[in-house]
């Protein structure tokens, strides 16, 4: 029965237009994602998606992928190995005569922002093999991963570097935002694989469950306009993280926080204080704890192990523009990790002296608005850590027999700083 005073056949109309109307709304919805579809297709500007969450190791690229990175200086074509990495395709048997180098490392080591060719571990591997004189051959793999912090970094050489066999592990460390991505506490992303320390000080990993629904994967696979949304609201969401862990580990004085738009690099900013917060401190201690847990799984798998800082704009400069230089100390994170390679016997490369003292403009190593490497950036990192190796790598070639292993970590300790 219809409410009282209300016609049967007013209803009836009144239902039907509202299911026009509902239907209408719902083709115009339809209609216009598929123009932002088109539209974001025929700009061109929405990179492929390369990653997916890992329950091992946190993060991998997708394996096999191919497609286009696009940032503010252009497009870049990106290939996946079968494993998960830019890189060529290796296999996990080492040939005779083969010296493996398993690089680990974030955005850097992985270098979307250059050609396969222009990477830092393509280079490296050129250059390495220019040198050896005794038939030995060089393999550089590498397993950067944009975003991983030690932690993810100590997850891959367990559950992938170490298969293929390397005899030489370097892990190249950013201070800038690896003591981030280490600490829970600091955390300003989600989804990240973490470690914690324990009460005796030992490492405990923090529960880490892969949760993505098949029509995610679906619309990250096919849909340039969801990826444009997503990575949107993901900005947001990120720089609202990090302005709530501002308000618990910024001190009373120093960094400036009403600039809400630079909250991640004003939180970044805070290790580089003469007094960091409490916070700080304790994120330096786990990572510590994560550097050590590395360097013995590599020892056990008879590989050595090594460290090289990527410094940052301002530790190559001195200055930061968001705060007076005299609250802040730009060294003081390159000397967290040399006391650290110190206290445990490993060996340590600063790449900062090579990018100072190089004369050109920081423009010419380091994108301005990304802030990564260049082609010029990657090809002196590698440049410098070839002739860091050299010693070490080629110490045989006058007699022409293969290179010795173990060697690394007793004749570069403490030659790097």
């Amino acid at each position: 029965m219809p409410p009282e005073g209300i016609p049967l056949v007013t209803l009836k109309k009144s239902f039907r237009e509202a299911g026009r109307a509902i239907l209408l709304l719902s083709f115009s919805l339809v209609i216009s994602v598929l123009l932002v579809e088109v539209v974001i297709r025929i700009i061109g500007n929405q990179s492929d998606v390369f990653h997916m969450l890992d329950p091992d190791v946190g993060t991998v690229h997708i394996p096999n992928k191919s497609g286009w990175y696009t940032f503010e200086h252009g497009r870049i074509p990106i290939d996946i190995n079968s494993a998960g990495y830019r890189d060529v395709q290796r296999d996990l048997k080492k040939n005779q005569g083969t010296y493996r180098i398993a690089v680990l490392g974030d955005s850097f080591v992985a270098g979307f922002q250059v050609r396969q060719e222009d990477l830092l571990t393509s280079v490296l591997e050129e250059r390495l093999n220019d040198h050896s004189c005794s038939g030995t051959r060089f393999e550089v793999l590498n397993f950067g991963v944009s975003g991983a912090g030690t932690a993810q970094e100590l997850e891959t050489l367990r559950h992938k570097a170490l298969g293929f066999e390397p005899d030489l592990v370097l892990l190249f460390f950013y201070p800038s935002n690896d003591l981030f991505d280490n600490s829970q506490e600091l955390r300003v992303q989600p989804f990240k694989l973490y470690y914690e320390l324990g009460p005796n000080g030992g490492l405990q990993k923090v529960p880490y469950t892969v949760v993505d629904p098949i029509l995610k994967q679906w619309l990250r696979q096919h849909s340039k306009a969801y990826l444009f949304f997503h990575r949107s609201l993901a900005h947001v969401t990120a720089l609202r993280r990090a302005l709530r862990v501002l308000n618990l580990v910024q001190p009373a004085a120093g960094v400036p926080t009403e600039r809400s738009s630079d909250a991640l690099e004003i939180l970044q900013s805070s290790q580089y204080l003469r007094e960091p917060p409490p916070a700080i401190d304790r994120a330096w201690r786990l990572t510590e704890a994560l550097i050590k847990a590395a360097r013995s799984e590599s020892a056990a798998a008879s590989a050595d192990f090594a460290i090289i800082v990527i410094p940052n704009q301002e530790e190559i400069l001195g200055n930061c523009s968001s705060a007076p230089t005299a609250e802040y100390d730009f060294e003081s994170s390159l000397s967290s990790v040399h006391e650290i390679c110190e206290r445990h016997g490993i060996p340590l490369l600063s790449l900062v002296d090579d990018f100072r003292s190089d004369g050109k403009s920081l423009e010419e190593y380091y994108y301005p608005q990304d802030g990564h490497w260049t082609a010029e950036g990657h090809r002196l990192a590698a440049l410098v850590t070839v002739e860091w190796l050299r010693p070490t790598l080629f110490a045989d070639c006058s007699d022409q027999q293969s290179l010795p292993k173990r060697k690394l970590e007793s004749r570069l300790a403490g030659s790097g700083s």
